[in-house]
């Protein structure tokens, strides 16, 4: 994934990394369930939400096995995993930031992307970080 940590990684992200590293057949059903929105032109934006519930119907009611059991917490990562491997669907799925990706200077909170457009690009020096981040 793209280096947006501005202080190391979460622990979430990291529980994440290891399940999804365990669970590729759920990002393979992302990828295709949002492509089969996509093909039908109807949205410019879709909720990962939407798409991981779909994964949850089919591997649950549809499918014969055993349930995937997706957490909520990691359907953000997810959505910033897709954009980032298919960048021509970037902000198709609306992200907030989350807490690792933001920083602070001079009183404000910014994301890595707001970073680079405001102060300028690349990595945020260890100065400007919020000290209250794990």
């Amino acid at each position: 994934m793209k280096g947006t940590e501005m202080n190391g990684t979460s622990e979430k992200k990291k529980k994440w990394w290891a399940w999804h590293l365990q669970n590729p057949d759920i990002y393979r059903l992302f990828k295709r369930f949002t492509f089969e929105a996509l093909a039908k032109n109807r949205h410019k934006h879709l909720g990962a939400w939407l798409i991981v519930n779909r994964i949850r119907w089919e591997t649950s009611i549809v499918t014969e096995g055993d349930d995937f059991k997706i957490s909520n917490d990691f359907i953000a990562y997810y959505a910033r995993l897709f954009m980032q491997d298919h960048p021509e669907h970037d902000g198709l799925f609306r992200t907030k930031p989350l807490k690792e990706e933001k920083v602070g200077y001079g009183g404000h909170t910014y994301t890595q992307r707001q970073w680079d457009r405001t102060v300028g690009y690349g990595e945020v020096p260890d100065e400007y970080t919020r000290k209250d981040q794990t």
